[in-house]
């Protein structure tokens, strides 16, 4: 697993570890594809629980994408406020500003700082751990063999920021002193180049995995409709692709899935 923010647009792909009993009921993945090959027609299985596993998969991209989208309207919000400190800074760090002028900007330059604090903490306190650097796994494989997940984006305020931290700045940053105020202009510009770093990668997986829950959908309706009807084998494994091709939309290093899974629901 790649930690940070180095690694846009898509996320690595790591196996979840775990079955579904929809998955427990369903036949040998390899056994099917095999029996598959010697048969020109397959009928869906409506007792192999794909349904369901199909429906759990396309919630667990639904979900992801609500949790992206809030960390990355937080990070939004958090770069703005910090973005009003750099500009704060810049000023106090000019030597012709006068004494006063510099402590009446430090107070404002704290304030702003302890607000950023304040609104990631909330966030992550209502359940956003991608903002505390946290992995978000997401099952948006329905045949359960393989989840997605998309590296966090640690927007917490350190007392002493290490060099890997996304948050250059420190919580007791001060521009007291045009020394200082020129220390926190140059970490703020840091912070708000990872910040934006992360936010575009952050962005690009939740837009791959938009494009996951259409071709989810559309499985789901092609599914349905091909109850009734026989559906041969060529097509049972192009629906299978379609799953596998989708999720590469989002990382490629899903690309490898086997369409194996979806033939395991279809008997002859």
């Amino acid at each position: 697993m790649v930690g940070g923010i180095a690694n846009p647009p898509g996320f690595p792909i790591v196996s979840n570890g775990t079955q579904s009993s929809a998955r427990a009921q369903t036949p040998n993945a390899r056994d099917a594809l095999a029996q598959s090959k010697s048969n020109t027609s397959v009928t869906l299985d409506t007792e192999a629980g794909y349904d369901y596993a199909l429906a759990a998969a396309q919630r667990e991209t639904t979900d992801a994408r609500g949790a992206i989208d809030l960390a990355v309207a937080t990070a939004r919000d958090g770069r703005s406020l910090l973005a009003d400190a750099r500009d704060i800074a810049a000023r106090a760090a000019a030597p012709d500003t006068p004494d006063a002028a510099r402590q009446a900007q430090d107070v404002a330059f704290r304030d702003l700082i302890q607000q950023f604090g304040r609104l990631i903490d909330q966030a992550i306190r209502d359940g956003s751990t991608l903002l505390e650097g946290k992995e978000l796994a997401i099952a948006a494989d329905p045949e359960l063999t393989q989840s997605a997940s998309v590296d966090g984006l640690d927007l917490r305020l350190a007392t002493r920021p290490s060099g890997a931290d996304v948050v250059q700045i420190g919580a007791g940053a001060s521009v007291a002193d045009p020394a200082s105020a020129a220390d926190s202009v140059r970490r703020l510009d840091e912070t708000v180049r990872r910040i934006d770093d992360g936010v575009r990668r952050l962005s690009d997986a939740g837009e791959g995995l938009g494009g996951h829950e259409r071709i989810l959908s559309a499985l789901s309706t092609a599914l349905r409709e091909t109850l009734s009807v026989d559906l041969t084998a060529d097509g049972a494994r192009l629906m299978a692709l379609q799953v596998r091709q989708g999720l590469s939309g989002v990382s490629e290093s899903i690309a490898n899935v086997r369409p194996d899974g979806l033939l395991a629901h279809f008997r002859s």
